[in-house]
């Protein structure tokens, strides 16, 4: 009975802090500050509880104060999603690390604490009444202080600063270290030697075929910077920006740049010109490589745009030519809810993370914010990666949008219907016109489910 009250437990307290950046995301963003913020309440919340329960562990009537914690526990788990409706409003006016974290601290802090102090005299009942309840106690804590330390240190000071490869560097030799001090032996500098092998950069670091000219580590991704003479059977001298190993965010042949290379993005400025010639003020989310952005800018459109990640900005003026002052860091949806309603004629949304588009951008409070931001004649351009049919993520986003807006359109290149490819969505308040001529066709996906910002989906869409 023990086990399960403790893994219980567990469980409920893991899955509430999962479900905490579902409840902050649609205020704050998903980013990487708000997990920090997320972990760090927790982790202080259980070294409180981890004392508290180690103190009353030892007492007489430990048994009652199990109880006590596991009621007030439930009660303060229950009293969290009403007092966010209520708080979260208020202290997302100001976004900044001291109003998530106080928001943060205020719905999960208490629930962590209680949560943590059934723990210690769960463990002195199972293990036996001549445990020391109170060293259980301060052990938990012990972990829990250097859990927080390690959050709060690799998020603002080690991955601004550096590479991964030589954050792992440190964290192994943290861990070495205190594996020789254990007990010196003059063999463990041999295997120290050979353990590091594998991180060492030996020879010119590649990305597939391509060598890499600049990675960058960031909170948020592992960006690589690499060139090619060839590019889909053409000659040239190409830059490509890549996030993590996977598909490509960016690319120029330098040769020309004024070539654009993805078709997505040639077929964004056609819809652009084709269905809102008139257009002046268009909002996007996702400046990547700032190809587009450039695109749109040259054309003489008033564009802002939002990019999460401060270094993708300053890859794409390094090595992409950007060098505009329209880019505002931050979080896409965050930004777009400080603008005035019925601003823009288009909203452009090409944001991506290695995984895909950020969930709390695919919801259905994510189209009602971007229609409120809308002029009644404008339309919302989406780039999405997946395929015509099959695709449960691309079934459900068709769902949502039409859900907002009265008409939605998908369009895509290619008529093989399971082929992961780019497919564009257009969604508009008013009638859209037939698909003119251009290198995308009109396409038809099934509509799955409404995502909402409290769908809990088991496919990762974080």
């Amino acid at each position: 009975m023990i086990a399960l009250i403790l893994f219980l437990a567990s469980y409920v307290y893991m899955g509430f802090e999962m479900l905490a950046s579902r409840i902050l995301g649609p205020y704050f963003g998903s980013g990487i500050t708000v997990w920090a913020c997320i972990i760090s309440v927790f982790l202080i919340g259980s070294s409180i509880g981890y004392l508290l329960g180690g103190k009353t562990a030892d007492m007489k009537e430990s048994k009652r104060y199990i109880r006590i914690y596991l009621f007030w526990a439930a009660v303060s788990v229950s009293v969290a999603w009403p007092l966010s409706r209520v708080t979260l409003p208020l202290l997302s006016e100001e976004v900044n690390m001291a109003s998530i974290l106080l928001q943060t601290s205020l719905l999960f802090l208490i629930p962590s604490i209680l949560s943590s102090a059934v723990i210690p005299g769960l463990m002195k009942m199972g293990i036996g009444e001549k445990t020391d309840g109170a060293k259980i106690g301060i052990y938990h804590m012990v972990v829990s202080v250097g859990s927080v330390a390690g959050t709060l240190i690799t998020t603002f000071y080690l991955l601004p600063e550096m590479r991964l490869q030589h954050i792992m560097i440190v964290f192994a030799l943290i861990y070495f270290l205190s594996w020789f001090v254990m007990e010196v032996k003059w063999y463990k500098l041999c295997l120290f030697v050979i353990a590091f092998i594998p991180l060492l950069d030996i020879g010119g670091a590649r990305l597939g075929t391509n060598p890499i000219l600049e990675q960058v580590s960031t909170p948020y991704h592992d960006i690589f910077i690499t060139e090619s003479s060839e590019y889909n059977g053409q000659a040239g001298d190409y830059v490509f920006m890549q996030f993590d190993t996977h598909a490509l965010q960016g690319a120029i042949d330098k040769n020309n740049r004024s070539n654009i290379l993805f078709s997505y993005i040639r077929e964004t400025l056609h819809i652009v010109d084709s269905y809102h010639p008139q257009a002046e003020n268009i909002f996007m989310i996702g400046h990547g490589a700032g190809i587009l952005t450039n695109a749109l800018q040259q054309s003489g459109k008033n564009i802002e745009v939002a990019e999460l990640d401060p270094k993708v900005l300053e890859l794409s003026c390094k090595y992409f030519g950007y060098a505009g002052d329209r880019v505002a860091i931050g979080d896409g949806r965050v930004i777009l809810n400080e603008k005035r309603e019925s601003q823009y004629d288009i909203v452009i949304l090409d944001a991506f993370k290695a995984e895909g588009v950020p969930f709390h951008l695919l919801t259905q409070d994510f189209f009602q914010l971007v229609q409120r931001k809308l002029k009644p004649s404008g339309i919302v351009v989406i780039n999405m990666i997946g395929a015509i049919e099959g695709d449960s993520l691309i079934e459900d986003v068709t769902a949502t949008a039409g859900s907002v807006f009265n008409n939605v359109k998908t369009i895509a290149r290619y008529d093989d219907k399971q082929m992961e490819q780019n497919i564009l969505y257009m969604l508009s308040q008013q009638p859209l016109d037939t698909i003119k001529a251009s290198e995308y066709k009109e396409v038809t996906t099934r509509a799955g489910k409404v995502i909402t910002d409290q769908s809990i989906n088991n496919r990762k869409l974080q």
